[in-house]
């Protein structure tokens, strides 16, 4: 909101209400949007709390299933990706016999 849209708004209220009872509105104002912003930042503390929970349950299940393969990651790693390569390997080359031998020759 712009320094024009306030000065409006305290115009109509001003117009409104009269002086006297100016400064009894902006108190209750006040009050209001402290109680609002305490409400809101309570909102979030829980939310936040609420969010953190799971998300620590997950990462300690993560951890405890990746564990044994923290010390030999290179030899799992390596050994996992082996037979998939020679079975890739494999059906390429007997693919490509098949259609060799497909071949009117």
């Amino acid at each position: 909101m712009g320094f024009s849209e306030i000065l409006l708004i305290m115009l109509i209220v001003f117009i409104l209400f009269g002086p006297e009872d100016l400064p009894i509105i902006a108190r209750r104002i006040g009050k209001i949007l402290l109680e609002v912003r305490k409400v809101k930042n309570e909102l979030t503390k829980e939310l936040r709390k609420s969010m953190d929970v799971p998300v620590d349950s997950l990462y300690k299940t993560f951890e405890q299933t990746t564990s044994p393969f923290v010390g030999n990651q290179e030899t799992h790693s390596s050994q996992r990706n082996e037979k998939p390569l020679k079975q890739v390997n494999e059906t390429h080359e007997q693919s490509a016999q098949i259609k060799m031998d497909d071949q009117p020759g």
